[in-house]
């Protein structure tokens, strides 16, 4: 079995929109309606995690997924879905969206975990398979792509800074989604950090929770377009790249 986590509860404060980032238009569909059509083709189970408190966004969403499942149906593919409200942090909102999951459906060790992020909207279905191909072999999959510009570590607090010694390219990898994880390695990744967990204590993501637990993380090469939509410029990037698809 295939579960796909959408994480879409973020606020998008550096992109400066009332609206939540994930939801608004982006040639003509919402940011996460990408995500959803594409992610529907190749699991069994979808999970979208949504703003807290916002009602309106949750019924939208609903109303996304039930219009998937419709259209799964009439290709004779039986997809589940499933909206929860995420929380504060990006770890929090998988936390509640993966815990959604264990109680409605038994969750078998080799079963496969995807992890996305709502506002990357432009991933190929050839790195989703891909993902997924490598998780079912390896038990992760983690895309990334190396740098183009010079790495150097900064030292200062405000402008100017300073430089100290030079990053080689090749070493730095920078992470993408969709991520993959087979259900036991996430399973034993909670388990282990359980009191970190119950103590709140900074955790960014998961795949920086199971590094730190096992290092079984596995990387494969992403996509330059596969771009995350972060500020406002990155909206006009993306109609671009979507135009020039067209």
């Amino acid at each position: 079995m295939i579960v796909g986590i959408i994480l879409a509860a973020g606020k998008g404060k550096r992109f400066k929109s009332r609206e939540p980032k994930c939801f608004i238009k982006l040639k003509g569909k919402k940011i996460l309606e990408y995500s959803l059509n594409k992610l529907a083709k190749y699991v069994d189970i979808l999970v979208v995690a949504v703003p807290p408190k916002r009602k309106d966004i949750f019924k939208e969403t609903e109303d996304m997924l039930r219009e998937l499942e419709g259209e799964a149906r009439k290709k004779n593919k039986n997809l589940k879905t499933l909206v929860v409200y995420g929380g504060k942090e990006r770890f929090e909102s998988f936390l509640k969206a993966f815990r959604k999951i264990q109680q409605n459906f038994e969750l078998k060790d080799g079963d496969i975990i995807l992890e996305h992020d709502g506002a990357r909207p432009l991933f190929s279905e050839k790195l989703l398979k891909k993902v997924i191909s490598y998780a079912e072999k390896y038990g992760s999959a983690v895309p990334f792509i190396t740098p183009p510009e010079t790495i150097r570590l900064i030292k200062g607090r405000k402008e100017p800074f300073s430089f100290s010694s030079e990053i080689p390219r090749k070493r730095v990898a920078l992470i993408q989604t969709p991520q993959a994880f087979s259900a036991s390695l996430i399973k034993k990744a909670l388990e282990k950090n359980k009191n970190k967990i119950k103590n709140k204590s900074k955790i960014t993501d998961l795949a920086g929770l199971i590094f730190k637990t096992s290092k079984k993380i596995k990387g494969i090469k992403g996509e330059r377009e596969n771009i995350k939509i972060t500020f406002p410029v990155d909206i006009k990037i993306s109609s671009a790249i979507l135009s020039e698809d067209l």
